[in-house]
């Protein structure tokens, strides 16, 4: 009971300290008539995320993956840059690739949490902390960038309910030193040679009207925009990588592909080879009846209403969604969504306290989004931050019903565990 008690303490401090900084989900500081929205704290538990050694190492094998990835997709020059990895933890533990992108988000809250956690709970035994964390990282990698010019963050469409994170942002680099530091959501007040620190994609900016100005601007060289657009922010890419070997060498594929689920663009021009053999569209393997099942996503944007899962969908309304993508993809001459296969992920059980709650409950069937923020810098890729973010649902994305976690690392494995758990 003391125990518990000691427990559900330590998760209303954390909770307050939160509430203290402003750390939620929902702050849209551009709201009407200058009046925020309200905020919404997510739920909170006691306790660390602890990533297993070989997960840690998963981490930096990846990141050692990273610059030739820009340079082979951007011709990246290797200037530092910022790239987010979202991964979802497997049911032996196994890290598989989500998405990547280059677009900053939550990092500067991601970074006082983990500072909240330290003061409140202190560093588990067995492990370490090898996160410096992604806010204080991003603003010496653009230090040297800004110079004399404005550093403007442009919060897009997609990115409003980040705003208050984005606005903390700007005052944490103001007091690093950079001048002129400018929160916006309107591009019309960008003047020429402002640093825009990107809260969007390229293709973003291609069909949100208030962005649509910037690409022009951006061209002539009128504004530059940090992190620079990459290629590796549409998922298309994770389908080339079993579709189009020519860019990279087969050295280099056997690195990259045990980090990516088997995926494939939905495009009546290439039939799927999956597992050895080549599918027809539309067959019983495509309409839900692949053991491991498979999810239906966006190529680009999109939402979680956006996504279709095979096990979820009668064969009927499955075989459905995948028909109306391949005629969008035969009338746009492009795919515009990708198939893959689902990842069969861990499920754990969490205690926690709910946001407005006075004690702790527990519940099962919590899966793990690990989001790793890396610093990208000429061979080298440092991860500079790393939360997990655990719900029970499949969309496993930030809400009020999800628990956010800051990460540490075990030095050991406990002689006790599963051989499974072992392997990662």
């Amino acid at each position: 009971m003391k125990t518990q008690q000691f427990s559900l303490a330590k998760a209303a401090a954390i909770r307050q300290a939160l509430l203290d900084l402003g750390i939620a989900y929902g702050t849209n500081i551009f709201s009407v008539a200058g009046a925020e929205s309200k905020p919404r704290l997510y739920r909170i538990a006691p306790s660390w995320y602890t990533l297993w050694p070989e997960q840690w190492q998963e981490i930096k094998d990846f990141g050692g993956l990273l610059p030739e990835l820009l340079r082979t997709m951007d011709n990246w020059d290797g200037t530092a840059t910022y790239v987010r990895a979202d991964f979802i933890v497997g049911a032996k533990g196994r890290l598989q690739l989500t998405e990547a992108g280059l677009t900053p988000v939550w990092d500067y809250f991601a970074e006082m949490s983990r500072r909240i956690y330290h003061e409140i709970l202190g560093l588990p035994e067995d492990c370490f902390d090898p996160f410096p964390g992604g806010a204080t990282a991003i603003r010496s990698a653009i230090k040297s960038l800004i110079g004399n010019r404005r550093l403007v963050i442009l919060v897009g469409p997609h990115r409003l309910s980040y705003s208050g994170d984005y606005r903390a942002t700007g005052n944490y680099f103001g007091q690093g030193g950079s001048r002129g530091v400018v929160i916006t959501n309107q591009a019309s007040l960008l003047q020429s040679g402002d640093l825009v620190y990107r809260t969007f994609t390229e293709w973003e900016m291609g069909h949100y009207y208030p962005l649509q100005a910037l690409a022009n601007r951006i061209t002539k060289g009128e504004i530059s925009v940090w992190p620079a657009f990459s290629q590796l922010e549409s998922k298309l890419w994770l389908a080339d990588v079993f579709t189009d070997g020519q860019r990279w060498s087969r050295g280099e594929l056997k690195k990259i592909r045990p980090f990516i689920p088997w995926t494939w663009p939905v495009d009546p021009k290439q039939p799927p080879q999956y597992e050895g053999r080549t599918l027809r569209w539309a067959t019983e393997e495509l309409i839900g009846r692949e053991p491991k099942g498979l999810v239906l996503k966006p190529i680009n944007g999109g939402q979680g209403r956006d996504i279709a899962f095979s096990r979820d969908l009668a064969p009927a309304d499955w075989r459905a969604w995948v028909l109306q993508e391949l005629l969008a993809a035969a009338e746009n001459g492009k795919p515009r969504s990708i198939l893959q296969r689902e990842i069969n992920a861990l499920d754990q059980k969490m205690t926690f306290l709910e946001p407005d709650g006075h004690e702790l409950v527990s519940g099962n069937g919590f899966r793990t989004r690990l989001c790793v923020a890396y610093i990208v810098e000429g061979d080298k890729a440092t991860p500079v931050d790393a939360e997990a973010t655990l719900r029970a649902n499949r969309l496993v994305h930030g809400a009020s019903d999800a628990i956010n976690l800051p990460v540490v690392v075990r030095t050991v494995i406990p002689a006790s565990e599963p051989e499974s758990r072992k392997d990662g």
